[in-house]
């Protein structure tokens, strides 16, 4: 669990470096948040 949310702070880190338009990083954020509580629902087997 841990491990997963250093791998979303460094992401979010990336990101928000990366973008400089707000609506869309945020819009970002939102999307790949949802992926990964998806793949997080689906288990390894979506790994």
């Amino acid at each position: 669990m841990r491990f997963t949310i250093v791998l979303a702070l460094c992401f979010i880190g990336a990101a928000s470096a990366s973008s400089l338009n707000k609506r869309s990083f945020l819009d970002d954020i939102q999307n790949n948040t949802q992926n990964a509580f998806h793949a997080f629902e689906q288990g390894p087997r979506s790994l």
